[in-house]
């Protein structure tokens, strides 16, 4: 990259590197940071115990798969790297790495995050599913000796971006070690575009590494006309949502959630909720919907005599606030996930029939609850909300569920327009959830066929597509051996 905009992060970035301390209080901030979120996870305490390690020794999960390398009989080819920041976009990639690693028996994957989150859950998820086949990191952070040594040690065949987290010294030297490089999932809003335009150095730096991906794969048209403003030299494609994936890959094995739900839901006349990823400001709607419901449950024959709602903060560790807020200040009964594990199956059932809202202080579990309910609320997007844009709704459509609520703030991708409710106030709340209870049998049948058509006419062309996409590793491999086979040539 030749622009003025990478020349002075260049420079900045080397330049930095002549002060080791300040670096070293830069990789120590990072992860004193990541360390937190690690914490704050009710985690097993061996599980707790590798998320530490991954993070203070950078080295421990590609080790791994060099050992893996090193004593297996099977020739191992170079790794596909994915990149995806948080635990949601690590989620939306299962379906392609299963893909890709079903696919190729001798190959294996590094798997790239920027949070705690996704490295409190992620690999042991990858453990239980491949063994040491797929591994995952947090990322290198962009300084250039910390970016070489990672590109050095992986050596990725094809490296796999999610979203829109852009990197200018990986991008750079990934570009001149010819390893293609993809960008799925991309997203660039108007307002975005128009920041990044704002100033021309900024414009270049945008542009240059974006013509450096040898393909960008939108989540949305509009994505893409707002990358085709950026530069007419990209090479874009619209293949859909990746999150669209995520339902038909899911495990089926029965989990301790999966328990849980069921010991919940064998109780006769209840109705169960879920309100998902919400941020400070929504609890207090939530609590106040809460109660309406349950007034209406008291004066309508509808069948239910006790409303459970599940609450999932999208940071787990705002738990124990909320705990106290809605036990102390509200005088709700409630309880928390982490306080329900090890427990045996009747000691869970007293534990939930005592309770009001059952709040979800974990990670990775709230997806396996959505098969189970009928109603689901997903947060930031309430104008009170300290966030706004919605989180992802495609998770709860793709498993059933029949009245999906969302605030004024929600950006929705085309697939589910017309297929949700919009709520602004707790009153707003309750017209949809009523209409569903009285109608909820001819809706789920209709779901149902919604979420077949959409399957079929939606995931298996995007699998297509992204199976071509993983042939340019197949290439790459191609490529690298003819090299090796001419240089031993006499």
């Amino acid at each position: 990259m030749k622009s003025s905009g990478y020349r002075y992060y260049r420079f900045l970035t080397s330049s930095l590197e002549y002060f080791p301390g300040l670096v070293h209080f830069v990789h120590s901030l990072r992860n004193r940071r990541v360390l937190q979120r690690i914490e704050s996870v009710k985690l097993p305490e061996a599980a707790q115990l590798t998320s530490r390690q991954r993070v203070l020794n950078p080295s421990y999960s590609l080790g791994s798969q060099q050992r893996v390398s090193s004593t297996s009989n099977t020739t191992l080819l170079k790794p596909v790297w994915f990149h995806a920041a948080s635990l949601g976009e690590c989620f939306s990639i299962l379906p392609i790495v299963e893909l890709h690693l079903n696919s190729h028996k001798a190959n294996t994957v590094v798997i790239t995050c920027s949070s705690g989150s996704a490295l409190s859950v992620f690999p042991v998820l990858l453990k239980e599913k491949w063994s040491n086949r797929a591994t995952c990191q947090l990322c290198p952070l962009d300084f250039p000796t910390d970016v070489d040594l990672f590109l050095e040690v992986v050596d990725p065949c094809l490296a796999i971006w999610v979203e829109s987290e852009l990197w200018p010294n990986l991008i750079n030297s990934i570009h001149k070690r010819g390893t293609p490089l993809v960008l799925l999932n991309a997203t660039l809003s108007q307002r975005s575009q128009e920041r990044w335009n704002r100033y021309r150095i900024g414009q270049e730096l945008l542009a240059e590494m974006l013509e450096c991906f040898d393909l960008i794969s939108c989540k949305r048209s509009e994505d893409a006309v707002n990358f085709r403003a950026i530069s007419g030299k990209i090479n874009l494609t619209l293949i859909g949502d990746l999150k669209s994936l995520r339902s038909s890959h899911a495990t089926t094995t029965e989990s301790e959630i999966d328990s849980i739900m069921k010991n919940l839901l064998s109780e006769e006349k209840i109705f169960v909720w879920i309100v998902a990823s919400t941020h400070q400001g929504e609890e207090e709607v939530i609590v106040q919907v809460h109660q309406l419901l349950k007034n209406e449950f008291e004066k309508a024959s509808l069948g239910y005599q006790r409303l459970l709602t599940i609450l999932a903060p999208r940071h787990p560790e705002r738990s124990e606030t909320l705990h106290a807020y809605l036990h102390d200040k509200m005088r709700l009964s409630c309880v928390l996930r982490s306080s329900l594990r090890g427990k045996d199956s009747l000691e869970i059932s007293n534990s939930l029939r005592q309770s009001e809202i059952l709040i979800l202080d974990s990670l990775g579990e709230l997806s396996k609850m959505f098969k189970y309910v009928e109603t689901v609320f997903v947060g930031a997007s309430l104008s009170l909300s300290s966030r706004h844009g919605g989180h992802n709704a495609y998770e709860p459509f793709l498993e059933g569920v029949n009245t999906i609520l969302h605030g004024p703030k929600m950006v929705l991708p085309d697939e589910l327009t017309n297929r949700t409710f919009i709520v602004d106030s707790p009153k707003s709340f309750i017209p949809p959830i009523l209409s569903n209870i009285t109608r909820r049998e001819n809706q789920s049948l209709r779901s149902v066929t919604d979420l077949n058509l959409n399957r079929k006419s939606g995931v298996v062309p995007l699998l297509v597509e992204i199976d071509n996409i993983l042939k340019m590793a197949d290439q790459s491999e191609v490529g690298i051996n003819e090299s090796f086979n001419k240089k031993q040539q006499p």
